[in-house]
């Protein structure tokens, strides 16, 4: 099952890391031992000079063999692991197949106690496809009022072609931020992306008033026609069901 997605289209202002203040690449492809922070399985990379929708820096050219998982793998640097102040990472690419293919992004962090955790989004990139993806990075007040997944958030203004994906899941330490996967998963024919440097943007999640009137207090969904109903919350309360 495909995770829900947001997709915002705007008009070209302009180079789009320009647009967000307080934008932290994780990683700079064009620096000096970049390459050592950059592995994978069934991937050759090869560095590009320009990257995907206007994005600054330079890009990587990733051609992903036909495999059942084959992955990029970027480790974090440890002076830009912290991203506890962050609230979603973006990843500028173009997909230069002909072909759709699932996309599966996942963040890997060390907790206390050296405890691992891991987040994780998937989303469809269509034939010769260039957008920003951006996976949010905290988790929204929806769980805790009761909803299984909550809307997701609204994209930032970056002047070019935007998609967030919601239905991310999973815990991590924003504090210790160790590597981020990119994976295509049973891949039938091989596929090439270019990326371009992803970097994480500022802020905190919704608060509670994001959901007002979307969930009443029982969690239950408030702007959709259930087939047997909604269960008032009376007669939820006699029921035992909470």
């Amino acid at each position: 099952m495909f995770a829900c997605m947001l997709c915002v289209m705007s008009p070209p202002i302009g180079a789009l890391a320009a647009q967000v203040e307080g934008l932290m690449s994780i990683i700079r492809f064009g620096e000096a031992g970049s390459q050592g922070l950059i592995s994978g399985a069934d991937v050759t990379t090869t560095l590009v000079d320009t990257p995907p929708v206007d994005w600054e820096g330079k890009g990587l050219r990733v051609h992903f063999e036909s495999a059942q998982w084959p992955e990029l793998t970027i480790g974090i640097n440890e002076r830009v692991s912290d991203w506890s102040s962050m609230q979603e990472l973006i990843i500028p690419l173009t997909n230069l197949s002909r072909n759709a293919v699932n996309l599966v992004i996942r963040i890997d962090s060390i907790g206390s106690g050296s405890a691992p955790g891991s987040r994780s989004g998937i989303t469809r990139l269509q034939p010769q496809e260039e957008v920003a993806l951006v996976l949010p990075l905290q988790d929204e007040l929806s769980v805790s009022m009761g909803m299984r997944q909550g809307p997701p958030p609204n994209p930032p203004l970056l002047g070019r072609p935007v998609r967030v994906i919601g239905g991310a899941k999973g815990e991590i330490n924003l504090r210790n931020i160790t590597t981020v996967h990119f994976s295509l998963p049973f891949l039938g024919s091989d596929n090439t992306l270019i990326f371009g440097e992803p970097a994480t943007i500022p802020g905190v999640g919704p608060g509670r008033n994001s959901y007002v009137h979307i969930a009443d207090r029982f969690g239950q969904y408030t702007r959709a026609s259930w087939p047997e109903g909604r269960i008032p919350p009376r007669t939820r309360n006699r029921r035992g069901t909470a």
